[in-house]
């Protein structure tokens, strides 16, 4: 397993494709906690099983072990709800996804995950019916830090968001 540390790093706010203008509720002199894995590299790919020669490796996934809910950065907005922001960093990866053992977003909570830098992110937030409370699966985002923005009610208990995988890509994958 993989020892995953928290650290602050610089931010900046880049335009987003997020909406309700979450980037713009991210404060610069108080960046959110980051998660940071190895990078990953073609050479760090483990060997393909003799079952499967012929198989090709996109990502090298890195054990963690973190409840995301509990580890964001958390605002409360004028209206009440409450908005937690995550990021997650793997130097050098061409893309990044994310494995949950156990997710729930109940109450109206949603999830997205967008590039740092604005350039590319999910259509659409991970909402309830996604995430009810067993194990989540990320599409890939095209990145090596990826924004976690998690959005709750007002008064809403906190989703549930155990991440035990982080997928660095070590391969281009597609066009995303």
């Amino acid at each position: 397993m993989f020892v995953v540390w928290l650290s602050l790093l610089s931010w900046s706010t880049p335009a987003s494709a997020m909406p309700d203008g979450l980037y713009a509720r991210l404060d610069a002199k108080d960046p959110p906690p980051v998660i940071e894995v190895a990078p990953g590299d073609r050479k760090s790919v483990p060997p393909v099983p003799a079952d499967k020669q012929g198989a090709i490796r996109y990502a090298i996934t890195r054990d963690v072990q973190v409840d995301l809910a509990a580890t964001a950065q958390w605002q409360v907005l004028p209206d009440g709800r409450e908005l937690g922001f995550v990021r997650i960093l793997a130097p050098t990866a061409t893309n990044l996804s994310l494995s949950f053992s156990r997710a729930s977003l109940t109450d109206g909570s949603r999830m997205w995950l967008e590039a740092a830098n604005g350039t590319h992110a999910l259509p659409r937030p991970i909402t309830g019916d996604q995430a009810s409370g067993g194990e989540l699966y990320t599409p890939l985002v095209s990145t090596d830090e990826v924004v976690v923005a998690i959005e709750r009610a007002a008064g809403a208990s906190l989703p549930i968001l155990e991440l035990t995988g982080i997928h660095v890509g070590v391969r281009k994958f597609g066009h995303l």
